[in-house]
């Protein structure tokens, strides 16, 4: 699998956020309510982290790589790494703004859901590549302050099922191994 799988899945999710991003601008055509626009700013949120948790990883593997935003887009151009993590702190303070202030595992009808830490989680970590301490201070002190978040307490068992949403989450894939541990 290697090199290509990851970066080919990483580039699924973005063209994926991509449309998800484009059916969610439609359904704001039809809102009506400050709830549904709530809801609205929030999904938006959610896609608009992954998709920048996907560039972040792009990064990570190519450098520098093309802002994918439009999957019609006739011509793309590469951008610069800094143009790319620039993207995603700009991304990151959207998803701050709009995602629930709780932590991965209090959100109650979407366990694991992607927060307002996850969000502050990757803006500090794209934040110390850049070298920017400053950014990774505030957004690592805001984590911290919030005192929602404690270290599990056996390692051990952290990455096995009794550690799954714990406390000391940030942001943590969801998937099933239909009962097959």
């Amino acid at each position: 699998m290697g090199f290509k799988f990851y970066v080919g899945r990483a580039l699924y999710v973005v063209t994926t956020a991509n449309a998800a991003l484009e059916s969610l601008d439609r359904y704001k055509e039809n809102i009506t309510s400050n709830a549904d626009t709530e809801k609205y700013n929030q999904y938006t949120a959610e896609v608009r982290f992954l998709r920048a948790m996907a560039f972040y990883r792009i990064t990570q593997y190519w450098g520098a790589a093309p802002i994918l935003i439009d999957n019609q887009a006739l011509t793309i151009e590469k951008n610069s790494i800094e143009e790319v993590r620039q993207f995603i702190q700009n991304e990151m303070d959207y998803c701050i703004a709009h995602l629930p202030n709780l932590r991965p595992n209090e959100v109650s009808n979407k366990p694991g859901a992607v927060t307002k830490y996850s969000a502050l989680m990757l803006k500090a970590k794209v934040a110390l590549l850049d070298g920017d301490y400053t950014t990774v201070l505030n957004a690592t002190q805001e984590i911290i302050n919030s005192k929602k978040f404690s270290l599990y307490p056996d390692f051990y068992q952290l990455f096995k099922i009794p550690g799954k949403l714990s406390n000391e989450s940030l942001y943590e894939l969801q998937f099933s191994d239909f009962g097959a541990g």
